[in-house]
C-alpha cells in the first residue's frame, strides 16, 4: 500500500515541464553553449518568446530601452536570468489549469506571486547578487501544497480544518495528519524535475532556515517572504510586531526591521497586478 508521500510523488509523474524549458535547462547546465543556441531553443515556442519579451519590457524590470528580440533580452539580463524567466513562464503554463476541486487557483497564484515579489525585493535590500533568482524561489515555494491538494485532497481538507480549529500554521497540521509538510514535498518535486539546488534547498528549509548550511540566505529570505504571504492570504497587515514572529536566525542573516517589512508589503501589493498580468494574463 502506498504511503501519502509515495502517492503524491507518483501522481506528480504525470506533470511535465514544456519541452522548450527542458532543452534550455540542459543547454545551460552543459556550460557549453552560445547565445545563438539559447535564442534558437526559445524561438521554438512563440508563446514563451512573446511572454518573455513582455516581461523584460515591463516596468517590473525598468530597463532603459525597448528589448525587441530574445538576443537583446539575453544581452541585457544574462543567460541565467533568461533561464529563470522561462522557468517562471513554464511553471505558469504547467500548473495554472490544474484540476483542484473546491480550490481557488487564482488566489493560490496571487499569493505565490506576492511571495515572489517580496522575496526578490528583500534579496535586493540585502544586497544579494542576482536577486532575481529569489523571484522564482518565491513563486514556487508552495508547489508542494498544490500537488498535495491535487493528490490527497481529503487529507488537505482535514489539515485546513485542524488549522482553523486550533489556530496553528498549516504546515503543522500537515505534519500531524499527513506526516510531512508542503515545504518538504515541494523540494522533493522540484528535485525530481532537476531544478537548481539553491531553489530546492531554499524551499525545503523555508520554515526553519537554521537547519541548512547550504543557501542559508536564500532560505532565510524565503522564510520571511513566506510568512508575509501567509499574512497576505489572511488579509492581515504587516505591522511592527510581525518581526517578533519570525525565525531569529533568518532575521540575523537578513538584518531586516519592521519598517522595511511594512514598506516591502506595500510595494509588493502595488506591483502585484502588473506581474500577474505578465505571468498569468488569464487571471
Amino acid at each position: 500500500m502506498q504511503t501519502n508521500w509515495e502517492k503524491v510523488l507518483t501522481d506528480s509523474q504525470f506533470i511535465s515541464l514544456p519541452e522548450v524549458y527542458i532543452k534550455l535547462q540542459q543547454l545551460i547546465y552543459s556550460e557549453d553553449y552560445s547565445l545563438a543556441d539559447i535564442v534558437e531553443i526559445i524561438g521554438f515556442d512563440p508563446a514563451i518568446t512573446a511572454r518573455l519579451l513582455r516581461m523584460v519590457n515591463s516596468s517590473f524590470f525598468g530597463l532603459a530601452s525597448q528589448v525587441d528580440t530574445v538576443t537583446h533580452a539575453i544581452n541585457y539580463l544574462g543567460a541565467k536570468q533568461v533561464h529563470d524567466l522561462v522557468l517562471a513562464t513554464s511553471m505558469a503554463d504547467t500548473f495554472s489549469d490544474m484540476n483542484t476541486p473546491s480550490f481557488n487557483m487564482q488566489q493560490f497564484w496571487r499569493e505565490s506571486i506576492y511571495c515572489a515579489i517580496v522575496a526578490q525585493d528583500l534579496a535586493a535590500l540585502c544586497d544579494e547578487k542576482n536577486s532575481e533568482r529569489l523571484f522564482i524561489i518565491g513563486l514556487l515555494h508552495n508547489i508542494g501544497h498544490l500537488m498535495m491538494r491535487q493528490s490527497i485532497p481529503e487529507l488537505i481538507l482535514e489539515a485546513e480544518q485542524l488549522t482553523q480549529q486550533q489556530q496553528i500554521p498549516m504546515h503543522e497540521s500537515e505534519e500531524r495528519l499527513i506526516g510531512f509538510n508542503f515545504a518538504q514535498m515541494g523540494a522533493e518535486l522540484l528535485h525530481k524535475w532537476n531544478l537548481p539546488e539553491n531553489l530546492t534547498t531554499s524551499i525545503k528549509y523555508q520554515l526553519d532556515p537554521s537547519q541548512t548550511e547550504e543557501h542559508q540566505m536564500d532560505a532565510a529570505i524565503l522564510h520571511i517572504a513566506e510568512f508575509m504571504a501567509r499574512l497576505y492570504a489572511q488579509k492581515l497587515p504587516v505591522v511592527d510586531n510581525t518581526i517578533e514572529q519570525l525565525d531569529k536566525h533568518a532575521l540575523n542573516l537578513t538584518n531586516v526591521n519592521s519598517e522595511q517589512l511594512i514598506e516591502l508589503d506595500l510595494a509588493s501589493k502595488e506591483s502585484l497586478s502588473s506581474v500577474i498580468q505578465l505571468l498569468f494574463p488569464h487571471l
